[in-house]
């Protein structure tokens, strides 16, 4: 297909004139064109509980048929955004969670002995340990899409982000909260939950040359419970912390999905059917609006690109 002939294509479809969208997402994953189209990056931010919504997310885009370049993930995001670039697919993913007795894999550490001395309320060796099933010991090299997630140097404060190396490490220091579970002790640092300096880090999905840039986006404050639970308050504070720089940081995403979880706490892991759902329906909603600002970014790029 000539240059030409795809332009005219593509502005026809970003127009929504007769063509129909698919054809055009088929022609543009073709490996002809993947120099010349819109390189699209999914950010999902954190969110306990909450962002197991990004399932959802997931499911509805492979059904849709959405392209996805590289994803970027923090937190619970860094968890479900692994799976997926891993090579398991979104129906798969859950099915996986789903099924899940959340007790197996969440060991609280509390007793009266040592609670003085405790680093963390809840010990991550059996998180690990289900990662690991699920994952194996693969590398970020390993992926089948690019994958980046951050986390927070608790010694220093700085944003770190993993894109090299084990996927395990990275992907439990990227989720653990605070306080709830215990530092993550890699590459010479002790590491938490990349919520704690950025919840949905867009900034890197640009850094990495993404013409286009979808944020899941489940934090917010509506959730916000009058709980006073050790671990409410913990999750609590995070998220207001980082209210600020997460609005900026959705500024700078072409589009944002933000399911409806306003019944939904961080801390409602018994609600995952609910909470996909949310992610999903948010998903498909968006779909549309989703194709055409790819169709529309194509053509940008083809446009700005010198002839040859």
């Amino acid at each position: 297909m000539p240059r030409g002939f795809l332009f005219i294509v593509l502005f026809f479809a970003a127009l929504g004139h007769s063509f129909n969208t698919e054809d055009h997402l088929r022609i543009l994953a073709s490996s002809r064109w993947q120099g010349q189209r819109a390189k699209v990056a999914l950010v999902l931010s954190g969110g306990a509980a909450r962002g197991l919504a990004h399932v959802g997310v997931l499911k509805s885009w492979q059904e849709k048929k959405l392209p996805l370049d590289l994803i970027v993930g923090t937190s619970v995001g860094a968890i479900v955004g692994a799976l997926y670039a891993s090579g398991m697919d979104g129906a798969e993913i859950d099915r996986i969670i789903a099924g899940l007795n959340w007790n197996e894999i969440i060991e609280f550490r509390v007793t009266p002995s040592r609670i003085l001395n405790l680093n963390s309320i809840i010990s991550s060796e059996k998180m690990g340990d289900w990662m690991f099933s699920h994952m194996g010991d693969k590398k970020f090299s390993d992926l089948k899409i690019p994958f980046l997630c951050v986390a927070c140097d608790i010694r220093t404060g700085e944003k770190i982000v993993f894109r090299d190396g084990d996927l395990i490490p990275a992907v439990r220091a990227s989720s653990c909260i605070p306080g709830i579970f215990e530092p993550v002790e890699y590459r010479h640092r002790v590491l938490v939950d990349g919520g704690v300096v950025d919840n949905v880090p867009t900034d890197l999905a640009s850094a990495e040359g993404a013409d286009m840039i979808v944020a899941s986006w489940t934090g917010g404050s509506r959730w916000l419970s009058d709980s006073r639970s050790i671990i409410a308050v913990l999750t609590q504070v995070i998220s207001v912390s980082g209210t600020v720089l997460s609005r900026r940081q959705l500024e700078k995403a072409d589009v944002v999905i933000e399911p409806d979880l306003k019944d939904v706490s961080p801390l409602d892991l018994d609600k995952f059917v609910q909470t996909s759902e949310a992610g999903y329906d948010a998903t498909v909603k968006k779909a549309g609006e989703i194709e055409k600002m790819f169709l529309e970014k194509t053509l940008e790029k083809i446009k700005a690109a010198p002839d040859k």
